[in-house]
């Protein structure tokens, strides 16, 4: 029996989502996409494999007990919007969502609200927090932490034992060395290695990575 869900977002991630859901499917039936939330109006002529918007994020308190998909890639607004959602006072689920071709290893943890997308590798030991993003083409080793609202985009690649914090995002093709620390609400650049700790709301870019400035809307 498929249980109903909503992508919260309507933009390109949220596509990528209604899609990943799709791909599930075609393993096993699981879900009913009922459609997009978004409080952009604009969103209403988007119709995507026959789904389009249902309404501003206010429209969820007319869904009980439904599950949701929250497609945001910045930890920070995503963390607002779930905040929003919860003053709500509905019993939403929000299921982990794994693509069939990621791989997961039989004791990594994945919280709740996480997403894991195409081709992505989490080996044993690890834990993915809650309402995290695992993106394409990423590679979490043994005994890796990879924290709650974390963003990880595509083709990111940890070290065995490497930690990345709380709202922290890593830019594509950036390399965590094994053992490192990426802090609380800092942000990874784009092909930056981390050879250091990266202290928590900091900007870091560079082979090899270093601080550039603060991050001014602290974790």
């Amino acid at each position: 029996m498929t249980k109903p869900i909503i992508i919260v977002g309507a933009g390109g991630f949220g596509r990528v989502v209604a899609q990943l859901i799709t791909d599930i499917n075609r393993v096993s039936d699981s879900w009913e996409i009922l459609g997009f939330v978004d409080d952009d109006q604009s969103k209403d002529d988007l119709c995507f494999m026959g789904l389009k918007r249902i309404g501003e994020i206010e429209t969820l308190r007319k869904y009980k007990g439904v599950s949701l998909a929250l497609a945001i890639g910045d930890p920070r607004i995503k963390r607002r919007i779930l905040e929003k959602i919860m003053t709500f006072g509905t019993n939403y689920d929000f299921p982990p969502l794994i693509h069939p071709s990621a791989q997961v290893g039989e004791t990594a943890e994945i919280g709740s609200g996480a997403i894991i997308a195409w081709n992505s590798v989490v080996t044993v030991s690890c834990r993915v927090g809650i309402f995290s993003l695992v993106y394409i083409n990423n590679s979490i080793p043994h005994d890796s932490l990879v924290g709650d609202f974390a963003t990880l985009y595509v083709g990111v690649i940890l070290g065995g034992a490497s930690q990345v914090g709380d709202g922290a995002m890593l830019g594509s093709g950036s390399i965590i060395l094994p053992g490192k620390k990426v802090g609380a609400g800092s942000v990874v650049g784009a092909g930056a290695v981390v050879v250091n700790d990266i202290p928590p709301n900091s900007i870091a870019v560079g082979v090899p990575a270093r601080v550039i400035k603060e991050v001014e809307d602290k974790w």
